[in-house]
């Protein structure tokens, strides 16, 4: 080797042992997962950290997206690690498959299945940590694609260099750091073709935006990069002043948020915390935007994620998951004696049959008292309808739900959640509001059917 060689791979080594010394990555003791694809880079990663005799084992995983080539990819870091003498943990994934049953990209079905797989290899196999061989060049990439999809601070602050159980020991060194070192120490990889694709996102950046930029500034990757590592640290107190003010704001119940509208436009910065609070519900920093520009507006506006809804009400923004039920929903309630119990929507009605001599008229919305005699059996449970009508309790005449549901300020949400009882085709309780005038109870009631509603979440 010549000196050249030996004084890079001897610089190479040693950034590497401070990079994961500094960080408090792992020690010396700790048994680590190594994630191998056979490219240069986790090569290069696996052959640092034999070198130095870290206790390691190689993960590989076969996703059959290029034919043979995948299959020879495998062959080479079985033989690389039966050449280190480490332990070989493999797997095979059917990633189209998988990628048409989740909807959602080849590359992201990709990367659920492996980090999900590493997790299960460093459980039942007793690793430490997981370690990628993510670098400097991927940190700048996944900063652009971020900015693109307007993932805020957290996204422009790049890749982390531990999280948890994974931890990514190359992120100071640049790719050409890697192939160099790769090159002077003999480190054989496989080059994956479809690197060279424009198809993706990142492909397109690394290949088109990125060469662009480095001939401005040929040293705009480490410019980059310690800008990335400074927003790190502002994230940190980003953070910090989003989660103090969390209790102001957002209420859970169930699996509905709610945020204070008032509350919320008090902020300094209201659609950075607005996007805090539902980003995890899929909503974009442009869909926020979008949000805040109806703020002010009349209630009702709704927008969609791909899994969720958000309401603009009166005085919240209501988050909750959009309904993957399809058709309608009926349930009969055909047990005259009473005693049933029907779940249905995360609730659930229990019924019986009282004696009516001995009921308690209450005001709870939650419970329903009916004449026994006036109602026709088997009962219907069902959502309600436009067009659905009734003569709620106290009333003369008929009243369209939809306009009960204005003159009582329900809100967009709970309207599309709201059930109806039906005896004969006729309205006996909107559930969980009022019953209809026509099947109340009086003083010549001699048996009760009483249905009671309890919220299961």
């Amino acid at each position: 080797m010549q000196l050249a060689a030996v004084k890079e791979q001897i610089q190479m080594i040693s950034r590497f042992q401070d990079y994961i010394q500094r960080h408090e990555l792992f020690s010396n003791t700790d048994k680590l997962l190594v994630a191998v694809s056979g490219g240069v880079d986790s090569m290069v990663l696996c052959s640092l950290l034999s070198s130095l005799n870290y206790n390691i084992g190689v993960a590989h995983c076969n996703f059959g997206l290029r034919g043979k080539e995948s299959d020879k990819d495998e062959l080479f870091v079985r033989r690389f690690a039966q050449e280190l003498e480490v332990p070989f943990h493999v797997t095979r994934f059917n990633t189209e498959h998988y990628a048409k049953e989740k909807r959602v990209s080849t590359q992201m079905a990709a990367r659920e299945l492996r980090y999900i797989w590493f997790e299960k290899v460093r459980m039942e196999e007793g690793y430490n940590y997981i370690l990628t061989a993510h670098h400097q060049n991927d940190a700048v990439e996944t900063f652009f694609i971020n900015m693109l999809r307007g993932s805020g601070i957290a996204g422009l602050s790049g890749i982390s260099t531990k999280k948890d159980k994974l931890v990514r020991p190359l992120l100071e060194m640049t790719k050409q750091e890697i192939l160099l070192h790769a090159k002077a120490n003999n480190i054989p990889y496989r080059e994956d073709a479809s690197n060279a694709s424009n198809k993706y996102v990142r492909n397109n950046i690394r290949n088109t935006i990125l060469p662009l930029i480095r001939e401005l500034n040929p040293s705009f990757d480490k410019t980059l990069a310690a800008s990335i590592e400074h927003l790190k640290e502002v994230e940190l107190i980003y953070n910090d002043a989003i989660e103090k003010e969390r209790n102001n704001i957002v209420t859970m119940k169930g699996n509905e948020l709610f945020i204070t509208i008032e509350t919320l436009l008090k902020t300094k910065a209201p659609s950075s915390y607005l996007f805090e609070y539902v980003k995890r519900f899929g909503f974009s920093s442009l869909m926020v935007n979008n949000v805040m520009d109806h703020l002010k507006g009349s209630s009702g506006k709704l927008f969609y994620s791909s899994t969720h809804k958000l309401l603009i009400d009166r005085n919240y923004i209501i988050v909750k998951p959009i309904d993957q039920s399809t058709g309608e929903k009926t349930i009969l309630l055909n047990n005259t004696e009473g005693g049933e119990v029907v779940v249905f929507n995360n609730s659930e009605i229990k019924t019986e049959v009282v004696d009516g001599k001995l009921i308690d008229i209450n005001v709870n919305k939650d419970i329903a008292l009916l004449d026994f005699r006036k109602i026709q059996f088997p009962l219907t449970l069902r959502k309600w309808k436009y067009g659905d009508r009734f003569i709620p309790l106290g009333m003369k005449g008929f009243k369209k739900l939809s306009d009960y549901f204005i003159d009582n300020k329900i809100s967009r949400f709970e309207k599309e959640e709201s059930f109806v009882i039906l005896s004969g085709g006729e309205i006996v309780w909107l559930v969980g509001h009022r019953i209809d005038e026509r099947f109340k109870v009086d003083a010549s009631t001699k048996q009760a059917f009483r249905l009671m509603l309890n919220k299961l979440d």
